[in-house]
């Protein structure tokens, strides 16, 4: 939700390299919309304290304890950030995708971070360190907006992942995360095929379910013909009657 935590190159992290090129990273971080207002001197500062990293499957970025010095920004690939019990026990706090942001808040609050994380795939990731941020936010009202905007929604996403954890079944819960899935052009769409981020394993977990419930209830939604599933690859046979399906679960889109 709101963790990260870079490893620079060197430090000895299976799996976890570091690439030099400038001019790579220029063309990244022109690519992000938060740093759309940003003009060339801008990104220059940013470029100083950034990084290229590379994670290979099953690697680790950082874990819980360790320092905050910056946040990340996934170009490619899944990250996904755990919390470990005592006895082992792994829960998925989120599963950080393509486009999205994590690590801001911790940055800026000075603290450790509280979880681990992997990569689910090969991932590519940029590191932007604290202080570059931090003058770049200080001249640039536009780019705080959109860091304290990201921030929030994550805010927003933790409420409502407690509520879903506390007030809804297990079906509510696949449901509603399939819905969440569709992208907003194919919501007027008859069929809808997703791909999903993780195997069912890492998904279970982020939905608080274990592997058999979510392996159940994606049986029964195939039964009902609402869906099919092959692997990671899931297809909604018809969307408006999925919307009605999980309007009657108690399920909202």
């Amino acid at each position: 939700m709101l963790w990260g935590v870079y490893d620079a190159p060197g430090r000895g992290r299976p799996g976890l390299t570091g690439g030099e090129d400038m001019g790579d990273l220029r063309s990244i971080i022109r690519r992000i919309h938060l740093f759309a207002d940003l003009d060339e001197g801008d990104q220059a500062r940013l470029e100083e304290g950034a990084r290229h990293l590379k994670l290979k499957k099953g690697a680790s970025l950082f874990h819980c304890g360790d320092e905050a010095d910056g946040f990340y920004y996934v170009i490619q690939g899944c990250v996904k950030l755990t919390l470990f019990a005592p006895g082992g026990g792994e829960k998925v706090v989120e599963i950080i995708r393509e486009g999205m942001t994590f690590g801001e808040a911790v940055m800026f609050a000075g603290k450790p971070y509280p979880v681990t994380s992997q990569a689910v795939s090969e991932t590519h990731l940029l590191f932007l360190s604290r202080d570059p941020v931090l003058r770049c936010i200080e001249q640039r009202p536009g780019f705080a907006l959109r860091m304290l905007t990201g921030i929030s929604r994550r805010m927003h996403g933790l409420v409502h992942d407690i509520e879903t954890y506390s007030l809804c079944s297990a079906l509510q819960r696949v449901v509603g995360y399939l819905l969440n899935e569709i992208e907003p052009e194919g919501a007027h769409e008859s069929i809808c095929a997703l791909r999903l981020p993780t195997n069912k394993s890492v998904l279970a977990s982020r939905l608080n379910l274990t592997p058999e419930t979510l392996s159940r209830v994606l049986r029964n939604l195939s039964e009902k013909s609402l869906i099919e599933v092959s692997g990671r690859q899931v297809v909604i046979r018809d969307i408006r009657r999925f919307v009605q399906f999980a309007e009657q679960s108690g399920r909202l889109l």
